[in-house]
């Protein structure tokens, strides 16, 4: 028998959010030391937020902010130590991808860590800046134009 495989999609209202917001804060501020305001940038209520769940436990999240351009902003891609590996952050990519898609999104462009470079390129993004430093980690910047 196949091990169950997680349900990934849009948040529903506050309550969801918030377990995305917790998820980010365990992956992002207690395991990889980034400091929380870092990631409590004011952008959350703006954004469109996916979650992964598994056996009723979320294990996954990743956020999308559309702007009045058309391009969006791919951000807080955060998978649990025991989840990573097997695929799933590049199903939450692909998740906001079709959901930016439906709201028009023409590009998207994130900053990542500069150690998932190859991660990101293998989802069709490509590098335009590399090199800065934000809460200690080196971040560069990747962009992908959306087809239609």
């Amino acid at each position: 028998m196949a091990a169950p495989q997680p349900v990934i999609r849009e948040t529903a209202g506050a309550a969801e959010l918030a377990q995305a917001r917790a998820l980010r804060r365990r992956v992002f501020v207690d395991e990889q030391g980034i400091p929380a305001e870092l990631d409590d940038d004011g952008h959350d209520d703006g954004s469109i937020h996916v979650l992964a769940w598994l056996d009723g436990a979320v294990i996954g999240t990743a956020r999308l902010t559309p702007h009045a351009d058309g391009s969006a902003h791919l951000s807080r891609v955060a998978v649990l130590p025991a989840h990573r590996g097997g695929g799933l952050g590049a199903r939450l990519v692909r998740a906001l991808e079709a959901l930016g898609r439906r709201a028009r999104v023409r590009s998207i462009y994130l900053f990542p860590h500069h150690y998932l470079e190859g991660f990101y390129a293998g989802l069709g993004y490509h590098v335009t800046a590399g090199g800065e430093v934000v809460g200690g980690h080196r971040l560069i910047r990747m962009e992908k134009q959306l087809g239609e």
